[in-house]
């Protein structure tokens, strides 16, 4: 009896554990895969994990369907309406009202057929968007037994929250996402849930605890994200980002699928369970909340190779000036008396072409090192990635490129300026051998040496490379209109210079400043923006209210 009644203490513990455990309303992101053996088959072994929660797109499939009924899972099924602005997607009402029927209709007589969501990461800040809601509801029979929710990442400008039954906040790779849960249930009364709970893993980085993004911190960031839902209520549902690694260059929809192919499953894209599927696993079924991981073998030194060659590009040009008698003659006439070095280029007496083609390259270089900087920077906020998501698949998979190997995105970038200035001093040459012949080395020389604030610039995108993410960002408000400005200015200067050289009219002289690629970008954008000013819109919330 003595030993009876500690046991039964245990179990009793045990069971209220696990029961506990069971009311936690956490599913799954999953995308069914085309074959419906696999897709029976990921069905299958989310339930044996303890998960009766699957977020998902819209299945009509009643094979898919049965097989949820039989496991006794609830299925979250979406409408592919995803990323779309207010107006646009007022504008696709009749369209998701079409699927909605399809998926009310595949859906009856299935207990698995659960909530439906109407639209994911679409502008929800303005309220024009909320009378897509209220009309696509309104063609629904009213005694309809069924629940809609859409997929937001608003919190405090959210304008149409009250149109549905409840909301689920996108989270991807935010450390503390319980936080927007406390930050939405004080301001709000709708029901709100976490739509991609999740971290990417890098399985280039070492792996273990205390090494970024690697799958042992995926785990423990999981693991502390289940301890912090426990002070919540239970009828919060929340959805882990994803079952399994999207595939590369897959057709998989925009509604899950992520610009730079980074790895957030529970399993590899070959079905092989991380740790963080483990945690997941054994805190459903058990209720144990507190893991032990490896730690981090050995740290990996990351090579600082964008400041050595940002220092190796200054140096380079300390080594023209030592080693160029001629260099060291034309460079205080550039800056203190201008009118001289302009006759010295036009009677091409100090032209200086193995310089100003050594100052070409490094030039280049330097316009890819400030580019990719920039990138790299802007590379991961909501703006950029809801432009790169509406752009085709080879666009994506140069930004993949580009992320994945920087030294790539600076030659890339810088090849492009060089081959836009390449251009550009062309039509200087035809519209100056109207009048009289500019050879290259002049042209190289004109085109070149206004750019030297680069060199100014290089040490700032240099200091801001080894910034946090967000103290970058900060500093990009500043180094960008500075590289615009220079760029702008380098162009007027080029421009001047060519027109008082070669005599070739003011008017052609315009115009052909006017085609150089800094401006022609510049009215580009500028234009790509008016004429789409839905997205437009888009992009402002997302920067300002996101």
């Amino acid at each position: 009896m003595r030993f009876f009644l500690p046991l039964l203490f245990v179990l009793s513990i045990s069971s209220a554990s696990v029961r506990a455990s069971q009311e936690k309303n956490i599913g799954v992101v999953w995308e069914s895969p085309e074959s419906s053996i696999l897709a029976v088959s990921d069905l299958e072994s989310i339930r044996a994990s303890g998960i009766t929660y699957v977020r998902t797109g819209a299945i009509v499939s009643q094979a898919i369907l049965d097989m949820a009924d039989s496991l006794g899972l609830t299925l979250y099924r979406e409408l592919p309406i995803f990323h779309l602005p207010a107006r646009q997607l007022l504008d696709s009402t009749a369209y998701a009202v079409n699927l909605l029927e399809e998926l009310l209709e595949a859906g009856r007589n299935h207990p698995s057929a659960g909530p439906i969501g109407l639209a994911v990461n679409s502008d929800v800040s303005d309220p024009t968007a909320c009378t897509f809601f209220q009309d696509v509801q309104r063609q629904i029979p009213k005694d309809t037994p069924q629940q809609f929710y859409y997929v937001g990442s608003f919190v405090e400008d959210d304008a149409c929250s009250e149109t549905v039954d409840f909301v689920l906040l996108d989270v991807l790779d935010e450390p503390t996402p319980v936080r927007y849960l406390e930050d939405w249930v004080s301001i709000r009364s709708t029901r709100v849930g976490l739509a991609n709970v999740g971290w990417m893993v890098d399985p280039t980085k070492n792996q273990g605890l205390g090494s970024s993004n690697s799958s042992e911190e995926q785990a423990r960031s999981l693991e502390n994200t289940m301890v912090a839902l426990a002070d919540h209520d239970g009828s919060t549902i929340v959805f882990i980002y994803r079952w399994k690694d999207q595939i590369p260059g897959s057709s998989e929809p925009r509604r899950l699928k992520e610009p730079y192919n980074r790895r957030y499953g529970l399993h590899t894209s070959d079905r092989i369970p991380r740790a963080s599927k483990d945690v997941l696993s054994t805190y459903l079924q058990t209720g144990q909340n507190v893991f032990a991981f490896p730690p981090v073998q050995s740290s990996r030194f990351d090579f600082p190779w964008f400041v050595l060659l940002g220092w190796l590009l200054i140096t380079l040009v300390a080594v023209l000036y030592a080693s160029s008698p001629r260099f060291r003659t034309m460079l205080p006439r550039y800056f203190m008396a201008h009118g001289f070095y302009r006759n010295a280029v036009r009677e091409a007496r100090e032209v200086l072409p193995i310089v100003s083609t050594a100052l070409l390259t490094i030039t280049g270089v330097a316009v890819g090192m400030i580019g990719t900087q920039v990138f790299l920077a802007i590379h991961d906020t909501s703006p950029f990635k809801y432009l790169l998501g509406h752009q085709s698949a080879q666009v994506q998979s140069i930004a993949n490129a580009m992320h994945e190997g920087p030294l790539l995105s600076v030659i890339l970038i810088g090849s492009i300026a060089l081959l836009a200035m390449s251009i550009w001093m062309g039509l200087w040459m035809i519209i100056a051998s109207r009048r009289a012949p500019l050879l290259p080395s002049q042209a190289l020389m004109l085109g070149v040496w206004p750019r030297w604030q680069l060199l100014l610039l290089l040490p700032m995108a240099m200091a801001i490379h080894s910034l946090s993410q967000e103290t970058m960002l900060s500093w990009m408000a500043v180094l960008v209109p500075l590289w615009i400005g220079t760029a702008l200015w380098g162009s007027v200067r080029t421009a001047f210079d060519l027109y008082k050289v070669t005599n070739c009219g003011l008017v052609p002289a315009v115009i052909v400043w006017s085609l150089n690629p800094v401006w022609l970008s510049l009215v580009g954008i500028t234009v790509w923006f008016i004429v789409q000013s839905d997205h437009t819109q888009y992009l402002w919330h997302l920067a300002t209210r996101g």
